[in-house]
């Protein structure tokens, strides 16, 4: 009986280190599938994962904000572009009003001493000879020392009777004061847009120039955007690569149990077989 107990026992200690190999076997195959790498790693993977992730995000941002810039420039250059033809044009309207009334001033009585003042004081009706072929210009001159040539006929000119009657006469003083005050009201009112459109030029200028500093902020920003993206990158795929080593570790580490685990199940098997044919005889 003592005999049959210690058989018995044996057979049950063969059984139990069965199960436990049949287990043993079970665990390192299913870890086998998905090896434990060292939390430490886990974390710094983890870890350099959340911070690329962030430096993307900034990345984009600073991409954003500097094609926000770039749209600022460019339409800050169109408006400055815009405008400064604006004013090259009112510059043109400006200095050709200041001619106009410079040329319709000059058909204004001339000043104290002029060749007009004296043809108004001296010669009645000059208008209708003199005044058809003189040159306007010369009417506001006052060192010509106008003087009259008794017995002169009025219509003889340096020695040539000239049939004036023909030529176009004057415009009346009323006229030409009154072609004066409107020449006099365009050049004000040309002169009036060409400073507001300066102000405005000066204005887009000074935007265009801000523009320009906000653009070249933002390229800075993009670029080290990058770059601390590129380092994170590069940080990320060392602790990629580091978790890659440390899971082919514990795999091959694994594998070599798994293997041991199945050698000592064979054996127990063995053993297993052995006992029961030692039972039967």
């Amino acid at each position: 009986q003592a005999l049959d107990d210690r058989q018995q026992a044996g057979r049950q200690h063969v059984e139990d280190r069965r199960q436990q190999a049949r287990e043993d076997k079970i665990r390192l195959q299913t870890e086998l599938k998905h090896p434990r790498v060292a939390p430490g790693v886990v974390r710094q993977l983890e870890a350099a994962q959340a911070l690329y992730l962030s430096r993307d995000e900034e990345a984009q941002q600073a991409f954003d904000v500097h094609q926000a810039a770039l749209e600022e420039k460019n339409q800050a250059q169109a408006h400055f572009d815009r405008v400064n033809n604006q004013y090259d044009k009112d510059r043109y309207e400006a200095d050709k009003a200041e001619e106009e009334l410079a040329h319709t001033e000059q058909f204004l009585a001339g000043g104290p001493g002029s060749l007009m003042q004296f043809l108004n004081e001296s010669l009645p009706d000059w208008q209708d000879t003199l005044g058809r072929v003189i040159n306007p210009a010369l009417l506001r001159q006052s060192d010509l020392f106008p003087a009259l040539v008794p017995g002169a006929e009025p219509s003889v000119f340096a020695g040539v009777r000239l049939d004036v009657k023909s030529l176009p006469a004057p415009q009346a003083p009323e006229a030409l004061q009154a072609a004066y005050d409107e020449a006099h009201r365009q050049h004000e009112a040309a002169e009036r847009r060409l400073v507001q459109t300066e102000k405005e030029l000066d204005q887009a200028a000074a935007r265009r120039e801000a523009a320009n500093k906000a653009s070249s902020t933002a390229q800075s920003a993009v670029d080290i955007a990058r770059r601390k993206r590129r380092e994170a990158a590069d940080s990320r795929d060392a602790a990629k690569a580091t978790h890659r080593d440390a899971e082919r570790q514990a795999r091959d580490r694994l594998e070599t149990d798994l293997e041991a685990a199945k050698a000592w199940l064979g054996e127990l098997e063995d053993e297993h077989a052995t006992l029961l044919e030692e039972q039967a005889a």
